[in-house]
C-alpha cells in the first residue's frame, strides 16, 4: 500500500471529502411545491426504463435533466396510456416538456428506515412526477443510447420468452442490470443467504465479457491497440445499456486501466486501478461515500487486494519439500500412478475450496461494518454458501450469454442453455431455502456507532501488518539452513511445536468483530415509531423486548418498511411478546405482516397478547390476528387488569390496568389494553385508543389509587389525540410531565385535536408529535434527572 502513492492520495482525498460533508451536509432545499401539485417541466431525456407505479401497474419511467436547474434529474412515471416503447414514448436525448403530479422523495422518519431522499440525492434525482403527460418533444434523439435501450428491451424479451417469471427476473438482473421486475421473494432469499451480490453487474461480468472479447480479437490476429479499443468501447456500451450502476462503473474504469496497461506494456495493479475509479466517481459525486453499493463494491475489491493475500499466506509457510514435490508431480505428466492422480486431485479440490473460503472471509471482513449499517443483519453461513454458489457463476453467466445470443436467432434453440440455467438457479434457490433451517442462521447485529467502525478498521489493518511481519519472522526461524542448539539443523515439526503462539494473531479480527457487536443500552427504552396514522411502540429492556401495537392506515407495508427495519437496526431478531391494545387496522396491520413473514425467516415473535374483552365485542381484526398467530405457530394469550408482564429485571414492572376481565364495550377502542410501566423513579402509561366507557373505567380505577399513578413521567396520549380522550379528570389524576402523540400529518381525523393540545398545555404537560419529530425514543435508567427523549428527525435531545 505504501508503495502505491496513488492509493495514499485517494485515501486522503476520500477523508477530506468525508470531513467536508460533515461540516457542509447536502442541501435538501424545498422546491416550494406541495405533494400532488400539478407542475410542468422541460428537459432532456437522459435514460428510461420499464417500471411499476405506486399501484403496481407496469409503466414507462423517464429520467429528465431539468433544463432550468443544472445537474438536476427528475424521475417521471408516465401515465399508463404510454405503453408502446417504439411508438409514443420519448426517445433518449430528446428535449421534452412534461406535465404531472409533483412528489418529493420521502425522508426516513425512523431508525433503520430506508431514506429515499438521500438515496436519490446521491443519484442527482431531486424529485418525482407521477401520471406524467408528454406535451412536447423535439424528435432529435441520441440514437446511440436509444439503440442501446432498445437492444436491452429486445434482450429482456428473449429472457422472458426463454424462462419462467421467477428465473427471468434473476437473469435480467444478472445479465442486464434490470431489477425492476425482480421477484421480491427471490430477492429476500438471496439477501438472507448472503449471495445477493451475484445479481449485480460487477467485475466478474466485465472480466468474462471484456477479457473474453479482447482475447478473441487477439486470436483473430488483431493488433493490441485496436483490440483494446474495441473491447473498451464494447464494455462501456454494455455498461450504458445496463444502467451504469456503481459496481459496473467501477469495474469498467478498472477494465479500461487494465487495457491501458496492456497497450503500454506495463503491469496492471488492481489497487491502483481501484484508486483511479474511486477518485473519478467521488469527484463526480462526493455523496457516493454515503452510498452502500459504492462502499460494498469498492470494499470487496480492497478485500481481494489487501486481505486475501494475507489469508492466502498461512502464518506458518508451507513445507518447502512438500511444495516442490507437488510442483514436480503436476509438471511431470509422465509415469504418474493412480495415487499421484488422487494426490493432485485432492490438492486442487482443497485449494479451490480454501480459495473461495478465503475470498469470502476477506470480503466479509472488509464490508461487515457497511453491511451492519445497511441491512443490520449478517448471514452467518454466507461464507460456506458461497462455496456452493460461486463455482457455478462463470458457468451461469456463460449460459446466460448463450441464451441471449441463440435467442436472437431462434428462441427454440435457446431453450437448452436456458434449461441449464434453470437447474443452476433451482440449486441456488434450494441452497437459500435450506440455509433458513440452519440454527442461528442470521446474526441480528444492529447498527454500529462511528467509534466502533473506526476501531474495527484499525484492528483489521493491525492484523494485516502483524500477520505479514510474524510470517516473515517464522519463515526465517524455519529456514532449513538454520541450526539448532547443537549446531545441527532442527526438523521442521519440532520447530513448529515451539511457535504455536503466532496463531494468536488471528484473535485480532475476532476482537474487532466483538467490538463491532457491542451494544450499550439503557435499562429501559421506549420507542414511539412514526408509522403515520397509527401506533407502534417498542419496549426494550436488557433481556426482553415487547412490541405494543404496530399498524397504520396512512402508510402501507408498515411491518416491512418500518417495524422490521427498526428492530433490525436495534439488533432485535426476537420479540418476547406482541401486545395488541385493540384490533383496529391502524394498530395491527404491521403485526399481521410480521406474523406472515415468520415462516420465511422474518422477526420471530414469542407470543401474541390480546385484550381479555367480552367475546361479543371482538371485531374481525381480533379473529384475524388469532388465525395469523396460529398459522405462524405463535401462542395466543389474553391480558386483563392486574396482570403483570415479565421484564427480566426486578427494577422494572409492567402492569396491565385495563381492560377489566371480560369487559363489554360498544367499540374496540374502549377495551384497549392499558399498560403502566415503572422503573424506579420513572413511570409511563401506554393507553392505546381508550375512550368512552373504557376511559371512565380507567379514571375510576386510577382515582382509587391516585397516589400510585400521580406524577406520571411520560404519557402516551390516547387515540392519537382525539378530542374525546385525555379529559381534565384524566390529566388531573396523572399530572404527566411530558407526553407523546402518535399521528399522521394532515390526517383526515384532525388528530391531534386542538382542544387536547390546549388541555395538555394547561396541565403543564409538554407534548411531542411523531409527524413533527419522527420516531421518539425515551431512555431511562430509573432516575428522573437522566431521562432522555430524542427526536429522530431533529437528531437531538428533546428533554
Amino acid at each position: 500500500m505504501f508503495r502505491r502513492p496513488l492509493c495514499l492520495v485517494t485515501m486522503a482525498f476520500v477523508a477530506a471529502v468525508f470531513i467536508f460533508l460533515l461540516v457542509y451536509p447536502p442541501d435538501y432545499s424545498d422546491l416550494g411545491y406541495e405533494n400532488g401539485e400539478y407542475i410542468t417541466i422541460s428537459g432532456k431525456v437522459t435514460s428510461k426504463e420499464t417500471g411499476t407505479d405506486f399501484d403496481d401497474n407496469q409503466v414507462q419511467v423517464l429520467y429528465i435533466e431539468d433544463s432550468e436547474k443544472e445537474d438536476t434529474i427528475v424521475k417521471v412515471y408516465l401515465a399508463s396510456s404510454y405503453q408502446d416503447i417504439y411508438d409514443n414514448i420519448p426517445q433518449i436525448g430528446e428535449q421534452i416538456t412534461v406535465q404531472g403530479e409533483y412528489y418529493a422523495f420521502s425522508r426516513a422518519s425512523n431508525p433503520g428506515e430506508f431514506d429515499s431522499r438521500t438515496y436519490y440525492k446521491i443519484l442527482k434525482i431531486e424529485y418525482q412526477i407521477r401520471e406524467g403527460i408528454v406535451k412536447y418533444n423535439n424528435n432529435d434523439p441520441d440514437r446511440f443510447k436509444e439503440s442501446l435501450y432498445r437492444m436491452r428491451e429486445h434482450l429482456k424479451k428473449i429472457i422472458d420468452d426463454t424462462f419462467g417469471d421467477e428465473d427471468a427476473s434473476v437473469m435480467k438482473a444478472m445479465l442486464l442490470g434490470d431489477r425492476t421486475s425482480m421477484d421480491e421473494d427471490i430477492k429476500g432469499l438471496y439477501q438472507g443467504a448472503g449471495i445477493i451480490h451475484i445479481l449485480s453487474i460487477s467485475g466478474l461480468h466485465i472480466s468474462i465479457l471484456g477479457m473474453g472479447l479482447y482475447n478473441l480479437l487477439r486470436r483473430l490476429r488483431l493488433r493490441i491497440i485496436p483490440a483494446a479499443l474495441i473491447s473498451i468501447a464494447m464494455m462501456m456500451s454494455y455498461g450504458i445499456m445496463c444502467g451504469m450502476g456503481t459496481s459496473a462503473i467501477r469495474a469498467i474504469i478498472m477494465f479500461c486501466i487494465h487495457m491501458l496497461a496492456i497497450v503500454l506494456g506495463r503491469t496492471y495493479d488492481m489497487l491502483t486501478g481501484l484508486s483511479v475509479a474511486a477518485m473519478l466517481l467521488i469527484f463526480e459525486e462526493p455523496l457516493y461515500i454515503y452510498h452502500s453499493g459504492f462502499l460494498m463494491s469498492f470494499g470487496a475489491v480492497i478485500a481481494i487486494g489487501l486481505v486475501l493475500p494475507t489469508l492466502s499466506q498461512g502464518i506458518i509457510p508451507r513445507d518447502a519439500d512438500y511444495t516442490k514435490r507437488m510442483d514436480k508431480l503436476i509438471r511431470n505428466s509422465e509415469n504418474r500412478t493412480v495415487r499421484d492422480y488422487l494426490m493432485i486431485a485432492r490438492e486442487k479440490i482443497v485449494e479451490g475450496v480454501l480459495s473461495i473460503v478465503r475470498a469470502s472471509l476477506s470480503v466479509s471482513a472488509v464490508i461487515l461494518p457497511v453491511q451492519m449499517n445497511t441491512y443490520y443483519t449478517f448471514p452467518v453461513y454466507s461464507v460456506f454458501l458461497n462455496i456452493l454458489v460461486l463455482p457455478f457463476m462463470t458457468i451461469l453467466l456463460g449460459l446466460g450469454i448463450a441464451v441471449l445470443t441463440l435467442g436472437s436467432v431462434c428462441t427454440g434453440i435457446a431453450m437448452f442453455p436456458g434449461f441449464m440455467c434453470h437447474i443452476i438457479l433451482t440449486m441456488y434457490k434450494g441452497i437459500c431455502i435450506g440455509s433458513r433451517y440452519l440454527p442461528a442462521n442470521t446474526w441480528y447485529a444492529g447498527h454500529a456507532d462511528a467509534w466502533q467502525v473506526v476501531i474495527y478498521y484499525i484492528l483489521l489493518i493491525v492484523f494485516i501488518i502483524s500477520h505479514k511481519y510474524i510470517r516473515e519472522y517464522i519463515k526465517r526461524k524455519l529456514d532449513p539452513e538454520d541450526s539448532g542448539k547443537n549446531g545441527v539443523a532442527e526438523k521442521r515439526p519440532e520447530k513448529q511445536k515451539r511457535i504455536i503462539y503466532p496463531y494468536l494473531v488471528y484473535l485480532i479480527p475476532v476482537i474487532a468483530v466483538w467490538i463491532l457487536a457491542i451494544r450499550i443500552r439503557p435499562d429501559l427504552r421506549l420507542s414511539f415509531l412514526h408509522v403515520g396514522q397509527g401506533d407502534g411502540i417498542v419496549i426494550e429492556m436488557e433481556n426482553m423486548t415487547y412490541l405494543v401495537d404496530g399498524g397504520s392506515t396512512s402508510r402501507s407495508n408498515v411491518g416491512k418498511y418500518i417495524l422490521t427495519p427498526y428492530l433490525k437496526y436495534e439488533g432485535i431478531g426476537y420479540i418476547d411478546a406482541c401486545i395488541i391494545t385493540h384490533e383496529d387496522k391502524d394498530h395491527i396491520s404491521g403485526v399481521l405482516e410480521l406474523l406472515e413473514a415468520m415462516p420465511a425467516g422474518g422477526i420471530r415473535i414469542g407470543s401474541l397478547i390480546l385484550p381479555d374483552c367480552d367475546t361479543r365485542c371482538r371485531e374481525s381484526g381480533y379473529e384475524q390476528l388469532k388465525e395469523a398467530a396460529i398459522k405462524a405457530g405463535v401462542p395466543v394469550s389474553y391480558i386483563k387488569r392486574g396482570d403483570k408482564l415479565r421484564t427480566g429485571s426486578s427494577d422494572i414492572t409492567i402492569t396491565c390496568i385495563g381492560p377489566p376481565e371480560g369487559m363489554y364495550t360498544d367499540g374496540a377502542n374502549a377495551h384497549s389494553t392499558i399498560l403502566y410501566i415503572e422503573h424506579k423513579n420513572f413511570s409511563s402509561l401506554l393507553t392505546g385508543d381508550v375512550e368512552e366507557e373504557g376511559l371512565r373505567s380507567l379514571n375510576e380505577f386510577m382515582s382509587q389509587n391516585s397516589s400510585e399513578f400521580s406524577d406520571l413521567t411520560l404519557l402516551k396520549v390516547p387515540h392519537h389525540g382525539s378530542r374525546y380522550t385525555t379529559d381534565e379528570e384524566f390529566l388531573d389524576i396523572l399530572d404527566p410531565l411530558c407526553s407523546v402523540i402518535s399521528a399522521g400529518r394532515n390526517n383526515m381525523y384532525g388528530h391531534p385535536h386542538e382542544q387536547v393540545l390546549e388541555r395538555l398545555e394547561a396541565s403543564g404537560c409538554k407534548y411531542f408529535i411523531t409527524y413533527e419529530q419522527g420516531a421518539i425514543t425515551v431512555d431511562s435508567d430509573g432516575r428522573g434527572d437522566t431521562l432522555k427523549l430524542k427526536s429522530f428527525l431533529a437528531n437531538n435531545g428533546l428533554w
